[in-house]
């Protein structure tokens, strides 16, 4: 029988690999010990000593990782037309050694058609031109009309570089095509509908050195990474945030939003969502809201958030009932919270405070220069121009 609620995806593949002797894991914190990342924001990051150090690897590995990345404005801003990404996201990974190019696609094609169930026929493979994977993919009776060549990084990547002086690899990806028509590069990038961007399979071989030369490492090997919200997003026919352990998150949100009167597209709705997700993820890993490296990374998500909903509700507001909902569903959603949900509110609560200052100082600014510029506001008082209304009296800021 086919997998299809995430936990099933969970359980499915952590169980083909125990089977197969792989050493299995529990994710390891978000909050990266190494130096050239501040979030693990790949299954490999926290095996990264397996490939480089003599020691060598303990074995093959397979866990389900918690992952975070963000990157600027119009990563946020992503969300709102890719209903497939996200700032906080689980992977399910794997790294295997001691095995040839062949061997590790044959492996790939086993997870996905024997222990997920996907159809080999609607799988694309997107290929560095290379004298490796190539013939590997052909080896595995891969259709020709399946496989696409690249030979630089693009929207597709064939080159991996795992931080600054980090490890070096290149690989494939695969992309899960829901189309009846021919596939290509183009459409692939630009139709995520059509087309879901499941995993990579990568060949890690070298590091980068101080001068920029990619040096050889004691124990080459492949790295495995497929997202768990993709992979269930294809067996539940849906895109990432109408899954199973995503779904009643955005209903709670959207609940909130229709409590109170406001309006909110579908895109709104999802971002509302991630930030949330992120936010408590974040939390619960005792990051606290800072202008510096993990702590601006919540704060970041925390004030964006604010904005969001203030904006739509033309006050500022407070967003505890909202807060408390969403957390408790996160447990019935898999992602069990350690902390109390009353220090994420407090979180919440703090920042908005601090924002709510923000924009009492910018006002009184107005009062005394009432031509002042939004970019004035934005750069010296640090407003928001989404906030600007509330300042200029457009709206009611009572709370």
């Amino acid at each position: 029988m086919k997998p299809k609620m995430t936990h099933e995806i969970v359980s499915a593949f952590l169980g083909y690999h125990q089977k197969r002797g792989y050493k299995i894991f529990k994710s390891f914190p978000l909050v990266s010990e190494d130096p050239t990342v501040m979030f693990v924001n790949a299954t490999v990051t926290p095996f990264k000593r397996w490939y480089a150090e003599k020691s060598g690897p303990e074995g093959n590995f397979a866990l389900v990782q918690k992952c975070f990345r963000l990157g600027d404005t119009s990563g946020l801003s992503l969300i709102e037309t890719n209903p497939y990404y996200f700032t906080f996201f689980q992977m399910c990974g794997s790294g295997i050694f001691g095995i040839k190019h062949a061997e590790a696609v044959g492996y790939l094609l086993d997870v996905l058609l024997c222990a997920i169930g996907l159809e080999k026929e609607k799988l694309l493979f997107v290929t560095p031109d290379d004298a490796e994977f190539l013939p590997a993919l052909k080896t595995n009776d891969i259709d020709e009309k399946n496989i696409f060549v690249i030979r630089e990084n693009g929207f597709f990547w064939q080159e991996w570089r795992f931080g600054k002086l980090g490890l070096v690899g290149n690989g494939l990806t695969v992309v899960h095509s829901r189309s009846e028509q021919k596939a290509s590069l183009q459409s692939m990038e630009s139709d995520h509908d059509c087309y879901v961007d499941l995993l990579n399979l990568i060949y890690i071989y070298g590091q980068e050195a101080e001068d920029g030369r990619v040096i050889p490492i004691p124990h080459p090997g492949f790295d495995f990474g497929m997202g768990l919200e993709r992979i269930a997003s294809v067996m539940q026919g849906c895109d990432g945030y109408n899954i199973d352990s995503v779904k009643p998150l955005v209903d709670i949100v959207s609940q909130f939003a229709s409590d109170r009167g406001l309006e909110m597209e579908i895109g709104t709705l999802r971002l509302l969502t991630n930030h949330l997700r992120s936010i408590c993820l974040l939390s619960d890993e005792g990051v606290i809201p800072s202008n510096k490296k993990h702590g601006y990374t919540l704060r970041k998500l925390v004030r964006h958030l604010l904005e969001l909903i203030w904006s739509k509700a033309r006050i500022t507001m407070p967003i505890d009932e909202l807060v408390v909902s969403f957390a408790g569903q996160l447990g019935k959603c898999g992602l069990i919270l350690r902390c109390p949900t009353s220090s994420i509110c407090t979180v919440i609560a703090e920042e908005a405070e601090a924002l709510q200052r923000v924009i009492a100082s910018a006002k009184n600014l107005l009062k005394h220069r009432p031509g002042i510029s939004a970019e004035f506001l934005r750069d010296t008082h640090g407003l928001p121009p989404a906030l600007l209304p509330l300042l200029k009296g457009e709206f009611d800021e009572t709370n």
